[in-house]
């Protein structure tokens, strides 16, 4: 993100050079050199005992025509900051929170009595330098699951929302997220693992990432807020992105009263985002839909 408003500050400086090169505009950074390369997870790194993980099933998986290889969908809505979270204040969430239970409830209506017995999980990664002081601008980031079997548990968005709160308030505290950060960094300071042949690791992160992927339904990454010079701000509406999938994920992030939710799909057809957007209009939210795909409405 640094690296991108960077980008879009110097463009701008370039193309209404005539209006603002006689202002003196900075882009909040006063980070070092020595911070910015520092390794987080080395630094905070605490050598413990190996905990045995639960076993976890394989999630539930979308499903739909493919695209062609190479091709990806984008379904995009644009709605109010202030609008979404005041709909968020009702519901006593986050934004990220309702999201993440409005995207399982609109899975779940796509799926048969059959598969319900599949939980859906959804993977969401955690900026790790709001619980662990760091400048760094290497990866620095947690990935947690919030999972929900509707077999076994309410079929409402209210229940959703109440367990995926549950599961936020479990997760995101400073001891479960070293635990996982510990995990990882582990593997990077084991010797005998230093020791084993680069092709033989290849196989076997292989096969992990796709034993990784059977346990995921989709992933939904909130980038927060971006913030941008004020000098700056009128020469931009918003701010979008989206990440490569082969499945459905959604990227979302806000700049000024902007709040954009990009679905990145592999299918060619599937009814998902639309019911995903449908909910959020039927609570009142005006959403400016845009597409790289052909809808049927």
């Amino acid at each position: 993100m640094l690296f991108l408003r960077t980008l879009v500050y110097y463009y701008l400086l370039e193309k209404h050079s005539e209006t603002l090169k006689d202002k003196n505009i900075y882009l909040e950074n006063t980070t070092t050199a020595s911070e910015k390369s520092t390794d987080s997870f080395s630094k905070y790194f605490k050598k413990e005992k190996s905990q045995k993980r639960k076993r976890t099933p394989f999630a539930y998986h979308i499903k739909g025509d493919l695209l062609d290889i190479g091709q990806l969908g984008v379904i995009e809505g644009c709605v109010s900051v202030k609008a979404l979270l005041s709909i968020c204040r009702k519901h006593q969430s986050t934004v990220t929170e309702f999201l993440v239970a409005l995207w399982i409830y609109s899975i779940y209506e796509g799926m048969s009595v059959k598969e319900q017995k599949k939980p859906v999980v959804i993977s969401i990664p955690v900026n790790l330098r709001n619980y662990f002081p760091s400048e760094t601008t290497r990866n620095f980031f947690e990935v947690i699951q919030i999972s929900y079997q509707f077999q076994e548990q309410k079929e409402s968005l209210e229940a959703v929302l109440q367990s995926v709160k549950t599961q936020f308030q479990q997760k995101l505290t400073e001891e479960e997220l070293r635990k996982g950060m510990n995990t990882l960094s582990a593997l990077e300071h084991n010797i005998t693992m230093k020791l084993v042949p680069l092709t033989t690791k290849d196989s076997v992160l292989r096969f992990a990432n796709w034993l990784s992927s059977q346990k995921i339904t989709s992933c939904l990454s909130n980038v927060g807020k971006i913030v941008m010079p004020p000098e700056m701000t009128e020469y931009i509406r918003l701010f979008d992105l989206f990440v490569s999938t082969k499945t459905s994920q959604i990227a979302t992030c806000s700049f000024q009263d902007n709040f954009v939710i990009s679905i990145a799909t592999a299918f060619s057809r599937n009814d998902l985002p639309k019911r995903f957007f449908r909910h959020l209009s039927d609570m009142d939210l005006e959403i400016e839909i845009t597409s790289n795909m052909e809808q049927e409405e």
